[in-house]
């Protein structure tokens, strides 16, 4: 099930200067970037535990991001 909701999608969408977006588009975007968060997520969950922490860092969620790409 989707956690961000379309209405946030098109925000983004907006703010990118696109006028007109479909719903198919909106939809795809949305299942990318929550699978590229969810990815994120859990390398920085793995960086945290590694440095033996329960608490994930801003700097663990950098990181995990230039690793998953």
């Amino acid at each position: 099930m989707a956690e961000l909701p379309l209405s946030s999608i098109t925000r983004i969408v907006k703010s990118a200067g696109v006028e007109r977006c479909s719903r198919e588009a909106k939809e795809y975007l949305r299942e990318m970037l929550e699978d590229y968060a969810r990815a994120v997520g859990e390398e920085a969950a793995k960086i945290a535990e590694l440095a033996g922490r329960q608490t994930i860092k801003g700097d663990d969620v950098r990181f995990a991001a230039k690793r998953v790409k």
